[in-house]
């Protein structure tokens, strides 16, 4: 006759026996999860556990590579994309990262080249052709981007993605009238994308990449246009633009002032030596700061250079550090033509003035 309780015939187990192994492949997706809200340091953890179960996994060290150029490592970015890229040949996406990679480290020759693989790759994917133009944008701008661009569009008319990039490639080309429509119906399909660019999750790379790159570029556009991007963005770049433009003519007045100040004072000491040399030095040496500042100022972006007449305009500060500094070499130059002390000594004091009200006002702000 049966007991009224069998006995238990399952053997003891240790609570983590018969629990299934966690794959590479779940440890990539639980990496990508940490990164998109930002816990960097859990996402790295998670993938060297990928990489330990598969040290080949192309995907693991793909995106490796897209954690390391988010916390702003391009270097190790490019590592881990060139050994994804060995690891999984002919495809695309170890390929955009390890261009993005190149792009962030002005290796442009190189970057081009990985775009037009990205392109032959997927000649009919239009996520190949938008990242291919993107990349082709930043690396050597021209109507092969702006054709790919198109042809992305055309591939995926649904994807926001796409007209955002077509947007991004035509403002770098200054047509801004195709930039704005590409903008528009991005934002028509996808109304967070003019959010996008401070969004710091890793899943949005790329996105943010354009967006980041059009708040740049809106501006110049609204300085060519009566229309101009969405006022979100527009906002948003105009202020960006105003503290560079703000900063640039900061710094070249702080240059061109301490330049000034110093060649004054060098002719003046020459001057104690001989009269004859420190004229002659008075015009040689003016004309090469001259031509330093010219230079220097044209290596300028065009939208920052143009900015400047409005704030100077806005600023009696800055109106009589710029006046100063301008009168400085036609003293010096005043000096070599007369060879008095006066013009000198006036071009030293012009150049006093203007180092201290530029340094006043920024240690201000």
């Amino acid at each position: 006759m049966p007991s009224d309780a069998a006995p238990d015939s399952t053997p003891d187990r240790s609570p983590d026996e018969g629990a299934e192994a966690i794959t590479a492949s779940e440890h990539v997706q639980r990496a990508a999860l940490l990164a998109d809200l930002e816990a960097y340091p859990d996402a790295f953890v998670e993938l060297e556990a990928a990489l330990a179960l598969e040290p080949d996994d192309p995907w693991a060290r793909a995106m490796l590579a897209r954690v390391y150029l988010i916390t702003g490592r391009p270097a190790d970015a490019l590592v881990s994309a060139d050994q994804a890229v060995q690891a999984a040949p002919g495809q695309v996406a170890p390929l955009v990262v390890r261009g993005i990679a190149l792009v962030d480290l002005q290796r442009f020759a190189e970057g081009a080249q990985v775009a037009e693989q990205i392109l032959a790759l997927g000649a009919q994917e239009a996520y190949a052709q938008r990242t291919g133009a993107a990349l082709l944008s930043e690396t050597r701008n021209g109507q092969v981007a702006l054709d790919t661009a198109w042809h992305a569009v055309t591939l995926a008319p649904t994807e926001p993605e796409s007209h955002l990039v077509l947007a991004v490639v035509a403002a770098r080309l200054h047509q801004f009238d195709l930039a704005e429509r590409a903008y528009r119906e991005a934002i028509r399909l996808n109304p967070d994308l003019a959010a996008s660019g401070a969004d710091s999750g890793l899943l949005r790379l790329e996105q943010r990449r354009y967006a980041r790159a059009l708040e740049s570029l809106a501006a110049e556009a609204a300085r060519e246009e009566p229309v101009a991007f969405d006022p979100r963005v527009r906002e948003t770049a105009t202020q960006t633009l105003g503290r560079t433009t703000d900063e640039k003519l900061h710094r070249a007045l702080l240059i061109g002032g301490a330049g000034a100040l110093v060649v004054a004072l060098l002719v003046a000491f020459s001057a104690a030596v001989d009269g004859a040399l420190s004229r002659f030095a008075a015009v040689s040496l003016t004309m090469l700061g001259v031509v330093a500042m010219v230079l220097y100022l044209a290596r300028m972006p065009r939208m920052v250079r143009e900015g400047f007449p409005a704030l100077l305009r806005a600023d009696r500060q800055l109106m009589t550090a710029l006046v100063a500094t301008l009168a400085m070499p036609v003293l010096i130059l005043i000096y070599a033509a007369i060879g008095t002390p006066w013009p000198l000594v006036a071009a030293i004091v012009c150049g006093a003035v203007a180092e201290l009200v530029v340094f006043l006002r920024v240690r201000r702000f």
